[in-house]
């Protein structure tokens, strides 16, 4: 239910909630699964707190964003999260990665071939096998409150979306403007109770021709905000018929140090989390990993051009095969009970 007081301006329009309680409850839950990014957190849950308010009925997708900037900063994991919390489930986050739709005749992968045509036997990615994180989750009896009233919902996904054919962009502008598509076997599907999110790293190859140039900045911040500018410059190349249905363009935020030993700290809580529901018979195994290993794996393998994924496949790859040895050096276990990895 709405207050009375609406604050904000026409740029920034901020509705006070009776409701606000659930808002921060979601976010929290974000922030457990997430580091950093409030924007798009923030985003994604004002989206959802919309569409279950039923203010008015909806012929549009309930939220259109674009995350756009740096590379594995947790675009996708970010829209993963929002999944898991809705579904009580991991996978519950449809992706389609944009490669898949480089190349013209690729947009029969999205609604499928005309009867007869070569692929026709087929199930498009847009079909209505997306809402099966909803269905499972219904039947499991795990949806998140907020969309127990849908018939359907599904987060769709398209990973790095600049890669895409403007035939393809064609194509999607029904789902982004109707909110449904019909697909080739006159099928249609529904999106007015989906989430669709577009990715982009749009600019980060300008950003690498210029320093292969001999463009050289003295301070990181320096190169972040040359870059934020030539990346908003690069957006333009999407077409202003997409751009102008995207409900919110969220640019996502580099990453600090601290940020960095804080996903470090939530993937050492996960396996700590599986460890914790191993055989009782299995002595208590706890992992900590010391301040100098954060250290060291930041400094040797984290990157302003890569973001965090070489940081995080060495961690987990390093972490996980020490814990390995140490589980199969049963029987001898009892003195591993408290390891720390140096």
């Amino acid at each position: 239910m709405l207050n009375k007081l609406i604050t904000g301006d026409l740029e920034q329009l901020t509705i006070g909630l009776e409701g606000d309680g659930k808002k921060d409850e979601l976010i929290r839950q974000l922030d457990s699964l997430i580091i950093g990014q409030s924007k798009a957190k923030v985003a994604l849950v004002e989206a959802i707190i919309w569409a279950a308010s039923e203010i008015v009925p909806s012929r549009w997708p309930v939220g259109v964003f674009l995350f756009t900037w740096p590379t594995w900063v947790g675009k996708t994991e970010t829209a993963r999260a929002m999944a898991e919390i809705l579904f009580w489930d991991p996978q519950g986050l449809t992706i389609i990665h944009g490669e898949q739709l480089a190349e013209a005749h690729t947009k029969y992968n999205l609604i499928g071939s005309p009867r007869w045509y070569i692929g026709s036997d087929k199930q498009p990615f847009l079909c209505k096998e997306i809402y099966k994180p909803y269905k499972k989750a219904q039947s499991n009896w795990s949806l998140h409150p907020f969309i127990k009233r849908f018939n359907g919902f599904n987060i769709l996904l398209f990973d790095e979306a600049d890669k895409m054919h403007p035939e393809v962009w064609q194509t999607l502008l029904g789902v982004l403007d109707d909110g449904r598509i019909e697909l080739a076997v006159w099928e249609t599907v529904d999106f007015n109770t989906s989430i669709v999110i577009f990715t982009s790293n749009m600019g980060m190859q300008a950003v690498r021709d210029m320093e292969n140039k001999g463009c050289v900045w003295f301070l990181p911040q320096d190169k972040s905000r040359e870059a934020k500018k030539i990346m908003r410059s690069e957006l333009k190349k999407f077409s202003p018929e997409f751009l102008g249905r995207v409900h919110s363009i969220v640019e996502f935020d580099n990453l600090s140090r601290g940020d960095l030993f804080k996903m470090m700290d939530l993937h050492t809580g996960k396996i700590n989390a599986v460890l914790q529901k191993m055989d009782v018979n299995f002595p208590e195994v706890q992992l900590d990993v010391s301040e100098d290993v954060k250290e060291f794996v930041v400094d040797k393998w984290y990157s302003w051009e890569k973001g965090a994924r070489d940081m995080m496949r060495f961690f987990r790859t390093k972490v996980e095969r020490v814990l390995g040895v140490v589980i199969n050096s049963w029987p001898g276990l009892e003195e591993y009970s408290d390891y720390t990895i140096r």
